[in-house]
């Protein structure tokens, strides 16, 4: 794959899921959607005769199906992500107190 952008965006637009296609190699947290929605405005609900009977927003939205999951290596991606986080959190009141080195050798008395 080449880094110009007519083929980046060749090769992301084959990476979209449709209807009819579903790229293979992804692994999806949630599963690609299929909806229609339909919106109906009624922008002068005073002026239409229906003493405001008629909504003035009529929104229909139809989704197909809606897949959640993941594989046990996303499950365990998350994991490692959230004890990072929970590490990083920790140790942030004491990193004010280390020396601001890019090397630990020959660094003894600073540490």
């Amino acid at each position: 794959m080449g880094t110009e952008p007519s083929e980046l965006m060749k090769h992301f637009q084959e990476g979209i899921c449709t209807k009819d296609t579903r790229p293979e190699g992804y692994l999806y947290m949630v599963g690609p959607i299929n909806s229609t929605a339909k919106l109906k405005l009624n922008p002068k609900p005073e002026n239409d005769g229906s003493n405001f009977k008629i909504p003035k927003v009529q929104l229909n939205l139809d989704l197909e199906t809606l897949a959640i999951g993941m594989s046990k290596l996303q499950y365990l991606g998350i994991i490692e992500m959230l004890d990072s986080i929970e590490q990083m959190t920790l140790a942030a009141p004491y990193r004010k107190y280390r020396p601001e080195l890019l090397t630990f050798r020959g660094h003894y008395k600073q540490w």
